[in-house]
């Protein structure tokens, strides 16, 4: 395993940083994913890089989500909500499942309940007749996909030598174009 570096990456756009480690790593795969997937993860990377997308701020505590219990709660919430609730949960749980792996270990939940409501959220996008850059059944796509596609960014986060949650995750006032590493 490589040592940590010291190093601290600096690129202008963490999407493009995350795209071009999944691209890269997609072309040495027996089975590629298409090159819309690859950058709508690297924009799920980019956003989940924020430590404030982990925890729910409502009521009088914050608290981490609760993602099971959210994809039960939208199942009663107007079409928007809904939208908006499986994109979180389904997004969330892509990264927790790659990235965050030894965390999730360290619970009473295992990676596979995660993966679960994952590709569940991402099946419930597509039940929602939603697309993502106008590619029908994209999010029908991620749901297949997700193991998949979790396994790469987790190669991305031990390349880069991410070794925990912390060292991913930018505190909310930090800027987009560093990540300690």
């Amino acid at each position: 395993m490589k040592k940590p570096s010291s190093e601290i990456i600096q690129v202008s756009n963490l999407s493009t940083y995350f795209f071009d480690k999944l691209y890269q790593l997609n072309q040495s795969a027996v089975c590629p994913l298409p090159e819309e997937t690859l950058f709508y993860a690297s924009n799920v990377l980019n956003k989940y890089a924020q430590s404030s997308m982990y925890f729910d701020f409502s009521g009088d505590k914050v608290t981490e989500k609760v993602y099971g219990m959210a994809l039960l709660k939208a199942e009663s919430e107007s079409k928007s909500v809904k939208e908006k609730m499986y994109k979180d949960i389904a997004d969330s749980t892509l990264v927790l499942t790659s990235m965050f792996e030894a965390s999730i270990n360290k619970k009473i939940i295992t990676k596979n309940y995660y993966t679960e409501i994952g590709k569940t959220a991402y099946s419930k996008m597509h039940d929602l007749d939603q697309d993502f850059m106008g590619i029908p059944h994209f999010y029908r796509m991620m749901a297949s996909s997700f193991d998949h596609l979790a396994f790469m960014i987790k190669s991305i986060g031990r390349e880069s030598f991410f070794q925990d949650q912390a060292e991913f995750i930018l505190k909310s006032s930090a800027t987009d174009s560093t990540i300690a590493s």
